[in-house]
């Protein structure tokens, strides 16, 4: 995790250096001097390739088993800590939201805003639950099953 978080990072350092300079050289008013490469449309092309990166790292992460699976473990490990506190769900959404924020690389917080994080926490929290009910009622018919089974033998 740390290693992906350092190269997100590197890859936004990069895309700044690039960008800024990039937005500074179109905008100006200064005659374009030709020196054999240009560079503004190099720049150019560089932050709308950082762009489709940036995208392509949100459509990742909203998209990802590993980080939802990360995200359901911090929401086990908030059931865990708060299981002794009654009507502690702000408090767990609000600690799983904290966990989360604090791994995001400082560039990518502009994006995965705790808004963000919260409704994608939400939604794996909603997720989990309705598997959870899925296997809770197949373990409840399974047992209704047997019992009535064990009911018709006894009565014979």
């Amino acid at each position: 995790m740390k290693k992906i978080k350092f190269i997100i990072s590197m890859l936004l350092t990069l895309l700044l250096l690039i960008a800024l300079p990039a937005t500074a050289l179109a905008a100006s008013e200064a005659p374009p001097v030709d020196i054999g490469v240009n560079w503004v449309t190099i720049a150019l092309y560089a932050e709308a390739a950082a762009v489709l990166l940036f995208g392509f790292l949100v459509s990742y992460f909203k998209t990802s088993s590993v980080f939802r699976g990360f995200v359901a473990q911090l929401i086990a490990d908030a059931e865990v800590k708060y299981a002794n506190i009654e009507k502690a769900g702000k408090l767990k959404m609000a600690w799983v939201i904290d966990k989360l924020y604090s791994i995001i690389p400082i560039p990518l917080k502009i994006i995965f805003t705790k808004e963000r994080l919260e409704a994608f926490a939400q939604e794996v929290f909603e997720q989990v639950t309705a598997y959870a009910t899925i296997q809770c009622d197949k373990a409840v018919k399974a047992l209704q099953d047997k019992y009535n089974a064990n009911k018709n033998k006894s009565t014979k």
